[in-house]
């Protein structure tokens, strides 16, 4: 004599696939109830308590790191707060400005009609300094010069500059620089 009703034993013979997953189902239900649940929780509380601890362990939870070229470059281009401000006020900044950009002039054969700093902006986070030139240059001479301003590893833009044609292929540039010096917070101890 059968156990189970010879009815329920066709039934499950009709529909063999949806028995089959449920089973497999409910072996899938107590393995992660058995196993992989108690893990997941130990985890958890592990991530938590070095959290608070100050350690993170989650990959999404820790600090980025600064590639080395951007750190490096961040760094040539700051000053403390307190010098900034003083160099910026003092017209130190400026001078320094006007020295570099007219050396990058001389160096690509420029003639330096007029360099003049200009007015220096202070900032919360940063200063700008800027400065006001004037050369005669031929056009390639002018584009050389923009990439060797381009290639400093000083923060430098050119606001603005106008071309005027003077003869004789060079022509007469009215240019306008700015210098950007970040200002670095105090270390606390």
């Amino acid at each position: 004599m059968s156990v189970i009703n010879p009815l329920w034993v066709a039934a499950m013979r009709r529909h063999w696939p949806l028995v089959g997953a449920v089973v497999v189902f409910v072996l899938f239900l107590l393995v992660h109830v058995a196993f992989f649940r108690p893990t997941a929780d130990r985890y958890q509380k592990v991530v938590r308590k070095a959290e608070e601890l100050g350690v993170a362990l989650a990959p999404a939870a820790s600090a980025e790191v600064m590639p080395p070229r951007v750190y490096a470059m961040l760094a040539e281009n700051a000053l403390p707060a307190a010098k900034a401000k003083e160099d910026g006020d003092s017209g130190a900044l400026s001078a320094s400005l006007v020295e570099t950009v007219s050396r990058l002039a001389a160096r690509r054969g420029m003639d330096v009609v007029i360099t003049e700093p200009a007015p220096t902006t202070q900032q919360p986070q940063s200063v700008v300094v800027r400065a006001h030139m004037r050369v005669r240059a031929s056009y390639a001479e002018f584009v050389g010069f923009l990439a060797d301003l381009s290639a400093q590893e000083h923060l430098l833009a050119v606001d603005r500059f106008t071309l005027q044609p003077t003869g004789g292929g060079e022509q007469l540039v009215d240019l306008y620089v700015s210098r950007y010096i970040l200002k670095q917070a105090p270390v606390k101890p």
